[in-house]
């Protein structure tokens, strides 16, 4: 079994060390559930947008979080991440 992508596993795991639900961080991001799950499971790339609220209702870096996805996309993919929005 492939071991699971730094950002996601750290962001699941600051989540559930803060004893918060999938719907709970919803309700402090106002993103939904089922989109943070999305992104939890790496069946989506969070915007920059989204992964600021995320840092922000975990307590957690931003740029933690931004290097985290940089790792686990690349380089070149992440560049266009960023300049997106």
């Amino acid at each position: 079994m492939a071991s699971e992508p730094p950002a996601r596993l750290h962001l699941r795991n600051r989540r559930k060390a803060l004893g918060l639900s999938l719907r709970g961080l919803a309700q402090k991001t106002g993103l939904s559930a089922a989109h943070l799950s999305d992104c939890e499971n790496g069946r989506r790339m969070p915007s920059r947008g989204a992964v600021r609220k995320w840092a922000q209702a975990l307590k957690t870096s931003v740029r933690l979080c931004t290097d985290l996805y940089a790792q686990q996309v690349g380089r070149d993919a992440t560049r266009k991440w960023l300049e997106a929005e």
